[in-house]
């Protein structure tokens, strides 16, 4: 293992461990019930999450309860292990030329009031910050690594992303202007790339439109 692997490995393991040590003891916010409800019975058309639904958090929270079988241990342990996870995100955004910045960025990040916060509640923030970067990273990396690899896979988790919290699409949408026009300027076959790049997006849409439409297909089916 690599002398920054293990530096990150760290970085994550010292977060999350502060994280997971003051996480609530019950769901604070109104979102946190429906979420909650969710995890029983997600069904978009009764508001079991409001709408547009967070498909792809609700995935994952439901994974976690049933590993730890605590709807609220769960939706916090969420919180918390994302948390961890974004402040090595933040420092892998920040060019290698400039890392010592980005863990800088990150240490300040930790233990920034509103952040550590949000990593000990049952809400969707700060794993919708995290999906968000793990798109925006890739899609950054298009025009230092000059490589078509980097667009795909960024479009793929934008996709994806957007089922975690779209309210992020910003950021996410900025990124990918950045990673289209160092496509075009620094790698071969710029259609194919960007028409792969498009594809992948659509499949990590589909990912959590289809379920979305389920959903309701099922309601109408019992209530129809």
């Amino acid at each position: 293992m690599s002398k920054k692997l293990r530096i990150y490995g760290l970085l994550f393991i010292a977060s999350a461990l502060l994280y997971l040590s003051f996480m609530s003891i019950g769901l604070d916010y109104f979102d946190s019930f429906e979420y909650a409800f969710a995890l029983e019975r997600w069904q978009t058309a009764l508001i079991q999450v409001h709408p547009p639904s967070y498909p792809i958090y609700v995935y994952i929270a439901k994974a976690l309860q049933l590993i730890l079988q605590d709807t609220r241990l769960a939706l916090t342990t969420f919180s918390a292990l994302t948390g961890a996870l974004g402040i090595v995100l933040v420092v892998l955004t920040v060019p290698e030329r400039n890392r010592q910045a980005g863990f800088f960025a990150g240490l300040m990040l930790i233990f920034l009031p509103g952040y550590w916060l949000s990593s000990e509640i049952a809400l969707g923030d700060i794993p919708g910050i995290v999906f968000t970067l793990a798109a925006m990273i890739p899609l950054l990396y298009v025009g230092q690594k000059h490589s078509a690899r980097y667009f795909i896979l960024g479009c793929l988790l934008a996709g994806i992303s957007l089922g975690v919290r779209p309210q992020n699409a910003i950021p996410v949408v900025m990124a990918g202007i950045v990673a289209i026009v160092n496509l075009y300027r620094s790698t071969p076959h710029f259609a194919r790339n960007f028409t792969l790049g498009i594809l992948a997006g659509v499949i990590g849409i589909l990912l959590w439109v289809v379920p979305i439409y389920q959903t309701f297909d099922g309601y109408n089916g019992q209530h129809g």
